[in-house]
């Protein structure tokens, strides 16, 4: 049995469903040690690849490698919001879509990658003018405080949505009504056997994804 589970997780990953599943496997295993990291885009990837991590959970495949075996879960929504204050929620009431040239004018509040695997490539960013943050809080809170617009995962601004807090923009170019669904991955180094405690913790994932869909 291993002594420490390690496992990455990608940030727009569901957090509570790491939380639920984390709390299943512990009555079994208290004694045995996690380290949890929560990464963006080429983080969970380069994780696995290089050896630092157990098991992972990555939101799509395309910063992986041969190495990497990919087991497909669920899929969650990443919408793109702006503050109820901000100009595009207007824009977005009164034009029912979004163009692109009209994001193009605003700021866009854009996830950095710490690694370069994503390195000349951006995902989803329209506007030229950026704002480059490390985690989903702080871009959540900058999209609250009016700085610009983004995409968020729908789990993270569920609340922020009911309360009027945020607006969705339908913005043509990032699927329909502004929504792409992501689709998950567990994911680990194919000449790494998963230990008793890792499969726990797999299991416990599957059941949460069996459970919502």
């Amino acid at each position: 049995m291993e002594l420490e589970l390690s496992i990455v997780v990608d940030s727009l990953y569901p957090m509570p469903w790491v939380m639920s599943a984390l709390h299943a496997i512990w009555r079994s295993y208290a004694g045995v040690s996690i380290a949890l990291q929560v990464l963006p885009l080429g983080g969970p990837p380069a994780a696995i690849q290089d050896g630092k991590v157990t098991l992972g959970i990555l939101a799509g495949e395309d910063l992986t490698d041969s190495r990497i075996e990919l087991e497909a879960m669920h899929s969650h929504p990443f919408i793109a919001v702006a503050a109820r204050n901000h100009p595009l929620a207007a824009a977005a009431a009164d034009l029912g879509i979004l163009e692109s040239v009209t994001l193009a004018e605003h700021v866009q509040i854009v996830l950095s990658d710490p690694t370069h695997l994503s390195e000349g490539t951006d995902f989803g960013v329209l506007s030229p003018t950026t704002w480059r943050v490390n985690d989903q809080e702080t871009k959540r809170a900058m999209i609250r405080a009016s700085h610009g617009w983004g995409r968020l995962p729908y789990w993270l601004v569920a609340e922020d949505l009911a309360s009027g807090e945020l607006v969705r923009l339908p913005v043509v170019a990032l699927g329909p009504g502004g929504q792409i669904d992501v689709q998950f991955y567990l994911a680990r180094r194919i000449d790494r056997p998963l230990g008793p405690v890792a499969r726990a913790f797999r299991d416990a994932v599957l059941a949460n994804h069996a459970f919502a869909a």
